[in-house]
């Protein structure tokens, strides 16, 4: 249950024996002004045998407001994860922490944000944190049943809100959903983990990552402090994600169990997530091939390339080809060479298009580089065969029909025409570019000297 107002925030949470109320001004300026005029809150009750206004109990004092300094020396001891972040916010005449995450807060750079931030956080994370920075209640002398009504009230003179939430006294307790599901990404002796805060309600406020390398015997947190979401001041819309690299991985290939528990605004823990398997992984492409000039062999391209150090973990050269010099080169299929192969003839060699071909180098992980591109072509110094079956007439106008069968070459251009007046003259040519045709049409003068 929740509830907000023009200043205020509240939310509840019932238990087996009590319910719990969390609260918190809507931004510093009114945080700090709050702590030192305090709150009231207030219940009423009310059941099925209510029959007129009900008049509200007081909670507590009549001014709920942040412990003092000497009463959290006395509360909570030095080394206390949480408390001492909470008085520097409170008390300290400069704010600086050490809180791991700092980042993940929304907050401007500004002193009095980064101390009303602070504090919130540290009253999601500790719940006797939270009731020193008055910011939170547990109400244990409930009615057996019908329906509580929680006034929580501001006592600043001009900053005046009212906010109120209630709960129905024997409802289903609500269950704290588990820790959303991580996804694991291996990397070179590291894992990249990430994780879905956006499918859950309530909104988790931070994580505990844990971490077992014995098959899930034993268990340790990655981290002393939880893990938060990371956001960039100004964002326009929410990440999703929460984000966190492994890297405490001494060697590949060694298997780790992760799983995941959320802190709820109310302190409490989830129940943990699905159990993620990962290793590390490696990561390092062997050198990358380096390409010689392709050379035409017996009218085939022959790929040569050198490569002079070949690692322990190489596994094999592939060809990639393709008709244009930026790609995307295509890996032919029986191209898979051993690491002591140099060259290799392409059984497939486009002799009118263009042959562009690069060299892959791959290890046994399967990382993968790649030899700047190459250009092979087949050098023609064959000349098509003579015009095949030609053959002609003219009319009696004058006009001259050619034709003849196409040539068996795959490389023809086109044919030229030549003419002479006589087969002893020397033949003009008729065609400036050549005839992609096999027949050709002329008019000539039958009246000649």
């Amino acid at each position: 249950m929740h509830a907000q107002g023009e200043h205020m925030r509240i939310i509840a949470r019932q238990y087996s024996d009590s319910v719990v109320l969390r609260w918190a001004p809507l931004n510093s300026v009114e945080w700090a002004q709050m702590n030192r005029y305090g709150y009231r809150l207030e219940r009423m009750d009310f059941n099925e045998n209510t029959t007129k206004n009900v008049k509200p109990k007081q909670l507590g004092p009549d001014s709920i407001r942040p412990y003092s300094l000497e009463k959290w020396k006395a509360a909570f001891p030095v080394d206390h994860p949480w408390a001492p972040v909470a008085v520097q916010a409170l008390y300290g005449k400069q704010f600086n922490t050490s809180v791991a995450g700092a980042s993940s807060i929304k907050a401007q750079s500004q002193e009095s944000m980064l101390r009303y931030s602070f504090a919130l956080l540290m009253a999601d994370l500790d719940a006797p944190t939270a009731q020193g920075l008055a910011l939170r209640w547990s109400d244990t002398k409930l009615p057996s049943n019908g329906t509580v009504q929680y006034r929580l009230i501001s006592l600043h003179p001009t900053i005046k809100d009212t906010v109120e939430v209630g709960i129905r006294i024997g409802d289903p307790i609500e269950a704290i959903p588990s820790s959303p599901l991580i996804e694991a990404e291996s990397g070179d002796k590291s894992v990249s983990l990430r994780w879905d805060v956006m499918l859950e309600n309530p909104v988790f406020t931070a994580f505990w990552l844990e971490r077992s390398g014995d098959y899930g015997k034993t268990w340790g947190r990655l981290s002393d402090r939880p893990i938060m979401k990371a956001e960039q001041a100004g964002t326009v819309k929410d990440e999703r994600f929460v984000y966190y690299t492994d890297t405490l991985i001494t060697e590949n290939y060694k298997p780790y169990w992760y799983r995941l528990q959320g802190i709820t605004p109310f302190a409490e823990l989830s129940d943990y997530s699905p159990i993620q398997i990962s290793m590390g992984k490696d990561r390092n492409a062997p050198p990358a091939p380096v390409m010689k000039e392709p050379m035409d062999v017996k009218g085939k391209i022959q790929v040569v390339w050198e490569y002079s150090e070949t690692p322990a973990d190489f596994k094999e050269f592939r060809i990639g080809k393709s008709n244009v010099i930026n790609g995307p080169f295509q890996p032919i299929e029986n191209a898979v060479l051993s690491s002591k192969t140099r060259t290799w003839i392409d059984d497939g060699t486009d002799a009118l298009g263009e042959n562009y071909y690069v060299v892959y180098a791959i290890d046994t992980t399967g990382n993968m580089s790649v030899s700047l591109p190459a250009y092979g072509f087949l050098r023609d110094s064959i000349a098509p065969g003579k015009p095949f079956m030609p053959a002609g007439s003219i009319d009696t106008s004058g006009v001259v029909r050619l034709h003849w069968k196409l040539g068996p070459e795959i490389d023809i251009m086109g044919y030229r025409v030549y003419f002479a007046n006589s087969p002893d003259h020397e033949f003009s040519n008729k065609t400036p570019l050549p005839v992609r045709d096999t027949a050709f049409v002329d008019t000539i003068t039958l009246n000649t000297l």
